[in-house]
């Protein structure tokens, strides 16, 4: 039961993801931690080539999980 209310509550995540479709990732800082955008207009600045803006809604199981583990992740810290 947990688990799905955590998911509804990711479910309504509102930042925004730069997604590189070639290699099928999620652009990331030097130091491994996935970018969170607050803002679209600041996301498109970033992006580049073949990389694309998304929402958290819009990505894959895997991409989720990896953003789910990074809050848990800084919230622990």
């Amino acid at each position: 039961m947990r688990n799905s209310k955590k998911s509804k509550t990711m479910e309504n995540c509102t930042d925004y993801y730069l997604y590189d479709k070639a290699n099928d990732t999620l652009v990331r800082f030097d130091n491994g931690d996935i970018i969170f955008y607050g803002d679209k207009d600041e996301a498109e600045k970033d992006c580049y080539g073949n990389e694309c803006i998304v929402q958290y809604k819009d990505l894959n199981k895997d991409h989720k999980l990896k953003i789910a583990e990074q809050v848990i992740k800084q919230l622990k810290n």
